[in-house]
C-alpha cells in the first residue's frame, strides 16, 4: 500500500513540475516572440527618448543663460551674461568703453534698467549732483560694471520681476554738462541690450 502510495505521489509531483515547467517554456516562447519582434522594441525606445526630452525640456526651463552685448556708436560693452539657475544666479558685465569726444558732466544717472508696464526699473545705477565736474567716459566706465551672485532663494537683486523682463534690459546714460539741476540732461544714451538665451 505505501510503495503505491508514493508512486501516486510521485506522479502527482511529476505532473505539477511539468505544469510549472510548461508554463515557464510559455513564459519563455512569449519573450522570446517579443525579443524576435521589433515593433514592441521600438515602442520602447520611443517612450525612453520621450521620457528623456521631456526630462531636458524641465532642465532647460530651470537652467537658463543669457548672453548679450551692447554695440551703438558711441557705447560697446563686450560682454553681458546673466545665469540663472535653482541654486545660484549670477550677472556680470564688462566695463563699457565710450568712443565719442569725453566731457565734463556736473548731474548723471548712469546704469541698467529694464521695462516692466512700460515704466523703467533700476537695476544697477549710480546717480549724483556735484559742485565740481568729472569725465564721462569714467562714469559710464564705472556705472556699466556689474558682477553680483545671488542664493536664488534671496531674491534681492534677481527678483521674479527681473527674471520676467531679462529681455527688456537696457543701458541708460543721463548726464548734463551744466551745473543748473532745472536744465534736461544734454547727454542721453537709451540702449537696448542684445541678449541671446543659450537655452532656448
Amino acid at each position: 500500500m505505501v510503495k503505491k502510495d508514493n508512486k501516486k505521489n510521485v506522479k502527482k509531483n511529476t505532473k505539477k513540475e511539468n505544469k510549472v515547467l510548461t508554463k515557464i517554456k510559455n513564459v519563455l516562447l512569449k519573450i522570446r516572440d517579443v525579443l524576435n519582434n521589433p515593433k514592441p522594441i521600438i515602442i520602447c525606445l520611443g517612450i525612453i527618448c520621450l521620457l528623456f526630452i521631456y526630462a531636458f525640456l524641465n532642465y532647460s526651463k530651470k537652467y537658463n543663460i543669457y548672453v548679450g552685448s551692447i554695440t551703438s556708436e558711441d557705447i560697446k560693452i563686450k560682454l553681458i551674461q546673466i545665469d540663472l539657475n535653482p541654486k545660484i544666479n549670477t550677472i556680470f558685465s564688462t566695463s563699457a568703453s565710450y568712443s565719442a569726444e569725453d566731457k565734463k558732466v556736473y548731474q548723471y544717472d548712469i546704469g541698467f534698467y529694464y521695462e516692466s508696464k512700460g515704466e523703467l526699473v533700476d537695476v544697477s545705477s549710480i546717480a549724483n549732483q556735484l559742485s565740481n565736474p568729472i569725465s564721462l567716459s569714467e562714469l559710464i566706465q564705472t556705472g556699466s560694471y556689474l558682477n553680483v551672485v545671488e542664493y536664488a532663494d534671496q531674491e534681492s537683486f534677481f527678483t521674479k520681476n527681473f527674471k520676467n523682463n531679462i529681455k527688456n534690459l537696457r543701458f541708460i546714460v543721463k548726464a548734463s554738462t551744466t551745473s543748473d539741476t532745472e536744465d534736461e540732461p544734454d547727454i542721453v544714451y537709451d540702449i537696448p541690450v542684445e541678449f541671446i538665451n543659450l537655452n532656448a
